[in-house]
């Protein structure tokens, strides 16, 4: 079972991938111009340039840093607006997977109904954070993908080129961060199915076998050593001679 401990752990996981995420979206951390001389590479901490989904900033000699946004949507490639789309999506659903965990996790009063409903509240909000991880995870590798690979083509200009900047990094911790933590919270929806199945009932075993008995004060239980008997199409435990008045059958 899922203690409140783990579902607070996970869902302090879910915030600090949704943070994450959100700080990869907006800054323009990307990309990172580099320098390539005849015999080694150097950082430009001046002169150089980033590139990130909503803009494009550019380091001058002077120390200033300038940025200036995309003038167009449709002069972008299409892995540059399909990974615009799924960070909006994947923040959206971060958002809402968070909401639902709140709503059901054991330490809240706001969901008023049944332990196992609470469960499933917090096992549904866990498999929304799963997805929003993998959909921060995809643009991210994705642009590490093309990044690498047009670092390493050598029909290309030796300069200038860009190598993997912070964002990418932040990003896929913070897609690993909210996959973690929706899976902590996943096992609760599994848990309050089990606790469905199983209500009402208590097991024991009977040769070896797990059996489900059910509690009917109605009905009085009698048998003898090593008897076996079915009241009402459920098999009874055998007990030792005489009668039992718990009520259980």
């Amino acid at each position: 079972m899922v203690s409140a401990t783990l579902e607070l752990v996970g869902f302090f996981l879910g915030v600090l991938g949704l943070l994450g995420s959100i700080v990869a979206t907006v800054l323009p951390f990307w990309e990172v111009s580099v320098n390539i001389g005849a015999k080694m590479m150097t950082m430009t901490t001046t002169g150089g340039s980033t590139k990130g989904l909503w803009m494009q900033c550019v380091h001058k000699l002077t120390g200033a840093f300038h940025c200036e946004t995309y003038n167009s949507i449709l002069m972008l490639s299409s892995d540059h607006q399909v990974s615009r789309v799924l960070m909006v999506v994947s923040l959206v659903l971060s958002m809402l997977g968070l909401v639902i965990v709140v709503l059901g996790m054991q330490s809240t009063i706001c969901l008023q109904g049944p332990v196992e409903l609470k469960k499933r509240v917090t096992g549904v909000g866990g498999c929304i954070l799963i997805i929003a991880g993998l959909m921060t995870l995809v643009p991210v590798s994705c642009t590490a993908n093309k990044v690498i690979q047009t670092f390493y083509n050598l029909d290309m200009l030796p300069a200038p080129k860009f190598e993997l900047g912070h964002c990418i990094y932040l990003g896929m911790v913070s897609a690993l961060f909210s996959i973690l933590g929706g899976s902590v919270l996943a096992l609760s929806f599994y848990q309050g199915q089990w606790c469905g199945r199983h209500r009402g009932s208590y097991p024991y075993t009977v040769d070896g076998a797990d059996v489900a008995v059910v509690q009917n004060p109605n009905v009085l239980q009698m048998g003898s050593i090593g008897d076996s008997r079915i009241y009402r199409g459920i098999q009874v435990k055998p007990i030792r001679a005489g009668y039992d008045f718990t009520g259980y059958v």
